[in-house]
């Protein structure tokens, strides 16, 4: 199951962590896809990744309008995924 904690804050930044396979096609390929627009939005920011391995994507950003309309529209499409795949994501 594919785990993730995100959480978006004017004040203490953007905190974005995914880990597991989702142990589904269909899933995995969603959620692999979404991570990697939110890797691509730090790489924009001349930010790393804090983890970057395969099945672990963890993000530690400032917040910023650009990057709150991203990671915002990400999360609501992580939603949608989990919601059509409860037994292989769960958001946090």
């Amino acid at each position: 199951m594919t785990k993730v904690i995100i959480n978006i804050d004017e004040f203490s930044g953007i905190f974005f962590d995914c880990i597991n396979h989702a142990e589904d096609h269909d899933a995995c390929t969603i959620m692999s896809t979404l991570c990697n627009v939110l890797v691509a939005e730090c790489f924009r920011q001349d930010k790393e990744p804090t983890i970057y391995n395969k099945g672990h994507v963890r993000i530690d950003l400032p917040y910023s309008e650009k990057a709150f309309e991203v990671f915002a529209a990400v999360e609501e499409a992580m939603h949608q995924a989990a919601s059509q795949h409860p037994e292989h994501i769960r958001i946090y």
